[in-house]
C-alpha cells in the first residue's frame, strides 16, 4: 500500500485508544557533509558506535566542498557506513534510508548512475553491483532502478530514460522492515512510491530471503563522460521502540469466574495494535489464546479453562515492529463454590428462581443435557426463564440444553411472549451453551394467493400460512399484532426481504377473516403512515407479520448492567429483539446463532439482534452468525434529549429538556445538537446536576452542568418535542466506546447489518449479504428515534458486502454509508432527514473492504473530518438493476474536511470512469471538499 503522510488510524483519545500511522524515529546516521575534504575517515554528524565514513581516496574520491558531497562518477566506487555484522537483523526494526542526489544540468545522456542503498561489505573500491542488497539507483540519463540484491540481482523497478530529469535534487528514500519474519522494502523518490512488484501486489517487495547486509551508503559507477553527482541530507533512522502498556483490569491475581473476561490495558501513543497472549504457564511457553486488536481491549472469543492464567501484551508499531512485553498479570480463574444443578421436571423454573433469590454470592446453575418446556402460569415471574437484580457472578451453563418458551395467556389476562433473562444493575453475568426457541414462532409467515387493489392501491391480501406458524386470527396474533415485510419469493432468498420493496407495512388486525385450511384474508392498514403496500406485493410473495406488541420480551434484556457474556447460544426465535442493553456496559456476545431453526422457517426474530443504547464501553460481538431478523444486525446509538428551555441570561448553567430519553447522571458528559442548523457545539459539558419536575408523570427534568453556555439554545418554548426547533443533548461519555464487531456473518436482515453512532470501535472481518437497507451504516438518525450523534475514530476493514441495499430506503443510501443527517420536514410524526454542510464525523477509517451486487453507491464518505477511504475494492454491479434511472456511483466524498481518498481498485465496478470516484458528490448537498487528497486510485 502507498505511503499517505495524512492517513491517520484511530487518534488518541480518551478511552481504550492510542493509534496513528506516524512512529517517532531514532535517527542513527545523519550527515550533512558539512566537513570539507574528502570523506573517507570522516565522522557523520551522528553515528553508531564511533563507525566513520569507509571511501575511496585520491582525486575520484567523494569529498565535500562543506555544503554538499561530490561523487564523481569516473571511477567505481562506495562510502559507506559499517553498522556491525548483522546489525540489522539483531535490531529488528522500521529503516528508513534517505539522501538528496543530484546530477548537474549540463550532464549528458548518458548511463553513469549514483546509487543509494544497503550492502553486504565495504565496497570502497567497488559499488553496489558487487554487494548492495537492496538498492536504488538513479542514471544521469534520468533512469531510476531498484534491485534488491544481490548486486544487480532482484531487479525490482525500471524507470524510463528521462523519467527523472537532472538539475534538480531529489529525495531518494528506501524503507527496510526487519521486524517481520520476512523483511520487505518500500522505495521512493520524493514522495512519489515506486512499484516493486510490476502491478500484482502492492508497492511493498518482500524478501524470501532475508539479505545479510551491515553497510549503509553511497556509491557510483563509471561509464561515458565524467559528471559529478552530488548527494545530500543523508540519513539512516529507525522506528523507535514503543514502550510497554500498562496493563489494568483484570488486576494482577483477580479472582473471577468470567471465562471469557474483559481485559484492559493503557493505550500506547503511536502503536497501530496490540498482540495480547494469554498462558497457563509463566513463560508463556505455550498459549491458551493470542490474538491482535488494534485498540486497547480484548475478549477471548472461546472460554479459558479454569485455572490460573498469565497474560501479557506488546505495542506493535505500524509496519509490524513490536515493542516491549508488559508485565505479566496474573488472572484467577475458578469455579463457583456454590452450585445448582436443574432438575427437568415440572415446575423447574419456579425452583430455581427460589434457590437463586435465597443464594447469594458466586453461584453456578447447571443445565443437565436435555429440554426444558418453560410453560407461562403467571405475570410477571414468566415473563423470562430468570429475572435478577443486583446480582453479581453467576454463571449459567446450559451444556448444549435447549430451552422452549412457551407462548400463552396467564390467569391476569395477559398473553406472554416470554424471554429468557433479565438483568437489572447486575455484573458480571455469564450464559452459555443454550438453545433458545418458542413454542410457536411469535410472527406468522403466509404466502400471497390473491390480492384486491381496486385503483392501484392494495386494500385487501389472501394469505396461505406456512406450516408451523400461528394462526392469522388467534390469540398470539391478535395479543401482539405488529408491521409486517415482504420476503423475497425465491427459494434461494428465503428468509430476505424483497427486493424493490418497503422494509414495513402495516395490517389491519381486526379485518382478519380465516376461510379455513390455514387461508386468511386480511385488509391493509389505511391510517398508519407505513400501511399503503401500492404496487410491491405480487401474488406467491411471501409476507411476515411480525408478534412483537405488547407483553412480548427480548430474548435478553438488560439495565444498568455490565461485563455479561452470552456465548455459544442459538437463538431460532425471539419475541422482541434478540439482546436489548440500555445504559450499561461491556456486552459480550460471542459464537451465537441468531438464525432459524431449519429450512422450513423463514425468520428468526422480530427486531435487533445486538442493540446497545448509551454503553459506557460498547459490546464485543464476534463470531456470531445473524441470519433474517426483523431489524437491524447489530445497533449502537445514545438518545437525544430535546431543551424545552432555557434560563439564560439569569443562569447560564441550567437547561430544562423534555422527559423522553432522559438518561443523564451527575459526572455525565453531554454536547448540544443544533437539529436546525446540523451542527455539534464543540463544547463538552459536564452535569453537576439533575432533578425532575412533575411527578406520575415527570413533565421535565432540569439539568445543571459546567461551564456555562455561552449562546441562547434553540427551543420551540413548549413541550412539543419539535425535532426541528429543539436544540439537543447527547451524553458523551456513553457511546459504546471501544466496542468490537468482528468475523461476523449478517445475512437476510430487515434494514441495516449494522449502524453505529458511536466512538473508538472496530467493525471488522464480516460478511454482509441481504442487508435490505446499507449493510454497514455510520449516521444519526435525527428523526423521531433521536438516536445518535457524530461517530469518531473508527475502523472499518476488511469486510465483504454482497448484494445488499435493495428495499426502497436504499436509492438513498450506499452500500457502506458514513453520514450526518438533521431532521427535515414532518411526515406523519415522523421527520425527513436532510443533509447539512457540516462535517462532524471524525477519524472514519474505511480500508480494504470488498463490495459486490451493488447498486447506486457502494462507498460513501460524508459529512466528515479527518477520514480516509483506502484500498477497498468495487467489484460489479447488480444484475438486474432495481432502482431504474438511479446513478450508480462507486464511491462518493461530499462535506468533507482533510480526508484522503487512495488505492481503491474500482476498475471492475462497472461503472463509467465519471461515475467511479465522484468527489464532489451530486447537489443538492455538495459543499465540496477542503483538503482533500487522492492518489493511486485505479478507475475502470
Amino acid at each position: 500500500m502507498n505511503s499517505h503522510p495524512k492517513r491517520r488510524f484511530l487518534a488518541a483519545l480518551p478511552l481504550l485508544f492510542g493509534c496513528a500511522f506516524a512512529s517517532a524515529q531514532t535517527t542513527l546516521i545523519s550527515d550533512d557533509f558539512s566537513t570539507s575534504g574528502l570523506v573517507n575517515a570522516t565522522a557523520p554528524d551522528v553515528t553508531v558506535a564511533a563507525a566513520n565514513w569507509l571511501a575511496l581516496t585520491g582525486a575520484n574520491g567523494a569529498s565535500s566542498s562543506g555544503t554538499v558531497l561530490s561523487v564523481p562518477t569516473a571511477a567505481v566506487q562506495t562510502a559507506s557506513v559499517d553498522l556491525g555484522a548483522s546489525y540489522f537483523s539483531t535490531h529488528p526494526g522500521i529503516y528508513t534510508l534517505t539522501c538528496d542526489l543530484r546530477f548537474p544540468t549540463n550532464a549528458g545522456g548518458g548511463t553513469n548512475w549514483i546509487a543509494l542503498g544497503f550492502a553486504t561489505s565495504a565496497l570502497a573500491t567497488s559499488n553496489f553491483t558487487s554487494g548492495g542488497a537492496p538498492w536504488i539507483l538513479y542514471r544521469e540519463n534520468g533512469n531510476v532502478r531498484v534491485f534488491t540484491g544481490p548486486g544487480t540481482g532482484g531487479s525490482a523497478f525500471n524507470e524510463g530514460t528521462y523519467a527523472y530529469a537532472n538539475g534538480t535534487s531529489r529525495t531518494f528514500k528506501l524503507v527496510l522492515n526487519t521486524a517481520v519474519t520476512n523483511w520487505t522494502l518500500d522505495a521512493y523518490v520524493g514522495a512519489t512510491p515506486l512499484d516493486l512488484n510490476g502491478g500484482s501486489a502492492g508497492n511493498t517487495y518482500a524478501f524470501s530471503t532475508n539479505p545479510a547486509v551491515r553497510y549503509v551508503g553511497l556509491s557510483t559507477t563509471s561509464g561515458s563522460g565524467t559528471p559529478v553527482a552530488s548527494a545530500d541530507n543523508f540519513q539512516l533512522s529507525v522506528a523507535a521502540a514503543l514502550p510497554a502498556p500498562t496493563l489494568v483490569t483484570p488486576a494482577h491475581n483477580n479472582q473471577a469466574y468470567q471465562m471469557s473476561p474483559s481485559f484492559y490495558w493503557n493505550a500506547v501513543a503511536g502503536a497501530a495494535s496490540y498482540e495480547i497472549q494469554i498462558s497457563t504457564a509463566s513463560t508463556f511457553a505455550t498459549l491458551e489464546d493470542t490474538d491482535t486488536i488494534e485498540i486497547a481491549r480484548y475478549v477471548p472469543e472461546d472460554a479459558l479453562a479454569i485455572g490460573n492464567k498469565y497474560w501479557r501484551v506488546r505495542a506493535i508499531a505500524p509496519g509490524g515492529l513490536a515493542g516491549a512485553w508488559s508485565s505479566t498479570f496474573i488472572y484467577q480463574l475458578l469455579t463457583p463454590a456454590t452450585t445448582y444443578t436443574v432438575s427437568n421436571v415440572a415446575g423447574w423454573q419456579n425452583t430455581l428462581r427460589t434457590w437463586v433469590a435465597n443464594n447469594s454470592g458466586p453461584l453456578k446453575i447447571s443445565f443437565p443435557t436435555g429440554t426444558y418446556q418453560l410453560v407461562p402460569a403467571a405475570y410477571p415471574a414468566d415473563f423470562t426463564m430468570l429475572s435478577l437484580v443486583n446480582r453479581t457472578d453467576i454463571v449459567i451453563e446450559g451444556n448444549n440444553s435447549t430451552i422452549v418458551l412457551g407462548t400463552g395467556s396467564v390467569p391476569t389476562g395477559k398473553h406472554l411472549i416470554p424471554g429468557l433473562i433479565s438483568l437489572t444493575n447486575c455484573q458480571r453475568i455469564t450464559v452459555r451453551r443454550l438453545t433458545i426457541e418458542h413454542d410457536v414462532p411469535p410472527h406468522f409467515v403466509g404466502v400471497v394467493q390473491a390480492i384486491t387493489n381496486p385503483s392501484g392501491t392494495i386494500t385487501k391480501v389472501r394469505l396461505l400460512k406456512q406450516s408451523g406458524y400461528p394462526d392469522l386470527d388467534g390469540a398470539l396474533m391478535q395479543s401482539h399484532w405488529e408491521g409486517a415485510s415482504i420476503l423475497d419469493p425465491s427459494p434461494a432468498n428465503k428468509g430476505r426481504l424483497k427486493p424493490n420493496a418497503g422494509s414495513l407495512y402495516y395490517f389491519d388486525k381486526a379485518s382478519v377473516a380465516n376461510l379455513g385450511g390455514g387461508v386468511f384474508e386480511v385488509n391493509a392498514a389505511t391510517q398508519h403512515p407505513f400501511a399503503t403496500f401500492t404496487s410491491q406485493v405480487a401474488v406467491n410473495d411471501a409476507v411476515i407479520l411480525y408478534a412483537r406488541a405488547g407483553y412480548s420480551s427480548n430474548t435478553v434484556l438488560q439495565n444498568n448492567t455490565t461485563d455479561t457474556v452470552y456465548e455459544k447460544l442459538n437463538i431460532y426465535t425471539s419475541g422482541w429483539g434478540h439482546f436489548w442493553t440500555f445504559y450499561g456496559s461491556d456486552l459480550k456476545v460471542l459464537g451465537c446463532n441468531l438464525v432459524p431453526k431449519n429450512s422450513t422457517r423463514w425468520f428468526a426474530g422480530n427486531a435487533d439482534g445486538i442493540h446497545a443504547r448509551a454503553h459506557l464501553n460498547g459490546p464485543w460481538v464476534e463470531g456470531c452468525t445473524v441470519q433474517s431478523i426483523g431489524d437491524d444486525g447489530v445497533a449502537l446509538y445514545n438518545k437525544g434529549m430535546s431543551i424545552i428551555q432555557h434560563f439564560r441570561p439569569a443562569n447560564s448553567n441550567r437547561v430544562r429538556i423534555f422527559p423522553g430519553n432522559m438518561h443523564l447522571v451527575v459526572g455525565d458528559t453531554f454536547k448540544i445538537f443544533n437539529a436546525a442548523a446540523g451542527t455539534v457545539d464543540p463544547t463538552t459539558y459536564s452535569v453537576t446536576a439533575t432533578a425532575a419536575n412533575g411527578s406520575s408523570p415527570v413533565t421535565s427534568y432540569d439539568v445543571d452542568f459546567t461551564p456555562a453556555l455561552t449562546y441562547d439554545p434553540n427551543i420551540v418554548g413548549t413541550a412539543t418535542n419539535d425535532l426541528r426547533s429543539d436544540d439537543q443533548l447527547f451524553c458523551y461519555n456513553k457511546r459504546n466506546a471501544g466496542f468490537v464487531i468482528r468475523d461476523n456473518q449478517f445475512l437476510g436482515n430487515r434494514r441495516y447489518g449494522t449502524v453505529v453512532r458511536a466512538a473508538n470501535g472496530i467493525i471488522k472481518n464480516n460478511t454482509y449479504s441481504g442487508s435490505s437497507a446499507a449493510a454497514i451504516a455510520v449516521i444519526n438518525e435525527a428523526n423521531y428515534f433521536q438516536n445518535g450523534l457524530n461517530s469518531s475514530n473508527l475502523l472499518i476493514s476488511g469486510n465483504t458486502l454482497n448484494y445488499n441495499g435493495f428495499d426502497t430506503l436504499a436509492p438513498k443510501m450506499a452500500n457502506l454509508h458514513v453520514e450526518f443527517w438533521k431532521p427535515d420536514a414532518r411526515v406523519g410524526y415522523d421527520f425527513e432527514h436532510l443533509v447539512p454542510t457540516t462535517a462532524p464525523h471524525s477519524g472514519i477509517t474505511v480500508v480494504g473492504n470488498t463490495i459486490s451486487n451493488w447498486e447506486h453507491i457502494a462507498i460513501l464518505l460524508g459529512n466528515a473530518t479527518a477520514s480516509d477511504v483506502a484500498s477497498n475494492t468495487v467489484n460489479t454491479l447488480r444484475s438486474p438493476q432495481l432502482f431504474g434511472s438511479v446513478t450508480d456511483q462507486a464511491i462518493v466524498v461530499n462535506n468533507t474536511v482533510d480526508c484522503d481518498v487512495s488505492d481503491n481498485n474500482l476498475a471492475g465496478s462497472g461503472v463509467s470512469t465519471a461515475n467511479a470516484l465522484v468527489i464532489p458528490g451530486p447537489p443538492p448537498i455538495a459543499k465540496g471538499n477542503t483538503n482533500l487528497t487522492q492518489s493511486g486510485n485505479v478507475l475502470p
